[in-house]
């Protein structure tokens, strides 16, 4: 299979690009204006090159790199394979639903903290070096800021780029939340970034469903970093048009990736698991406990495509009314800054745990866990 034409000419004008940002850089400035990214040329240059590529990639160039997770954690062994059960299997997918391993493993009793991973990409891209890094730099943060030691378990769900289309990343994402549950943990922390944040908010859908009949374990807390909520249908308008060209989470990124993950079927555009936003109204949000009693986050920038869904979801949900205080905005950030700003280039684990999405997540997680 060969890659797309759109991939290769990104790939050919990309070094304009770069040395255009770095001429900005040191001269007037760039479209980077957030506080952390301003003032490193390396992580100028990463944003502008998510901005760059994530407007070249299709479907098939994904099925040409695609990297499962342990793979990828086998080729960051050389630095994070310090870190303990590093790179162990959880559940195999021959055997349930879906693929995980533990990036971090401390497990001294049911009652130890573990942090369930569900890393974006648009439901078709596979976890990237710097999500496993900004997950192995929460590890090492939060064990040196507070001296807890945290379990991190990533979900390698499956791909649209494999042929997998919805339900099947919301059926693996549940499962595998069910099996913890199932084996006895109670103290599990729910975790994601863009589309991993679409199926944080869904777990808590599903279990909020199933609560009406049967008993269930909630989640002690969860995390929603740019949150994925309308994924096949978005409308050219708001942020979406006034952050377009900026964020490397575009409107035309979203209409491809989203229609894929639909199947092009659009009565799907009518699902509140699909589009969380669109049809907040299907799903009592602000009658789920850890939304109610205040255990969500919702971190975000406000210069991403995806603010206004974002904060509209908030007020329906009622988070902006009773915990505004867990509604984190980076200031002129964009889409997934704590991975893709802040996880890079970053220096030493406290430099990194300094910076505003890091803060953030770290002070929220020590509040939270038991």
């Amino acid at each position: 299979m060969l890659p797309s034409l759109s991939l290769v000419y990104g790939l050919i004008t990309l070094p304009a690009k770069l040395f255009y940002l770095t001429l900005q850089f040191f001269t007037v400035g760039t479209v980077f204006t957030n506080p952390t990214a301003k003032k490193s040329l390396v992580k100028t240059l990463h944003n502008g090159l998510c901005q760059h590529m994530g407007r070249s990639i299709r479907v098939q160039d994904l099925q040409l790199v695609h990297i499962p997770v342990s793979k990828l954690l086998g080729m960051m062994s050389r630095t994070l394979g310090r870190l303990p059960g590093y790179n162990e299997q959880y559940s195999d997918k021959e055997e349930f639903a879906c693929e995980s391993r533990w990036l971090t493993k401390n497990i001294t009793s049911k009652s130890s903290p573990i942090i369930l991973y569900f890393h974006g990409g648009c439901f078709a891209i596979s976890m990237s070096d710097n999500q496993a890094q900004g997950m192995a730099n929460l590890y090492d943060a939060y064990k040196l800021r507070y001296g807890d030691d945290l379990s991190i378990l990533i979900a390698d769900y499956s791909l649209v780029s494999e042929g997998c289309t919805y339900p099947c990343q919301y059926n693996e994402a549940t499962s595998l939340y069910e099996k913890l549950v199932y084996e006895g943990y109670t103290n599990i922390v729910l975790m994601g970034d863009s589309a991993g944040g679409n199926l944080v908010l869904n777990v808590l859908s599903y279990l909020h469903e199933k609560s009406n009949h049967h008993e269930v374990m909630w989640p002690v807390a969860a995390i929603g970093i740019s949150p994925y909520l309308n994924v096949s249908k978005q409308e050219f308008k708001g942020s979406f048009k006034k952050f377009n060209k900026l964020d490397f989470f575009n409107y035309d990124m979203t209409s491809y990736f989203g229609n894929l993950y639909i199947g092009g079927d659009e009565f799907l555009n009518d699902s509140p698991i699909v589009n969380i936003e669109l049809n907040a109204d299907k799903v009592d949000w602000k009658d789920i406990p850890v939304i109610k009693n205040g255990d969500l986050l919702i971190q975000f920038g406000d210069h991403e495509v995806l603010t206004d869904e974002i904060l509209r979801w908030c007020e329906r949900a009622e988070l902006t009314s009773r915990h505004p205080e867990n509604i984190a905005i980076d200031i002129d950030g964009t889409h997934i800054g704590f991975f893709v700003t802040e996880s890079v280039a970053y220096g030493s684990i406290e430099n990194w745990s300094n910076q505003y999405c890091a803060n953030s997540v770290l002070t929220f997680l020590k509040s939270k866990l038991k």
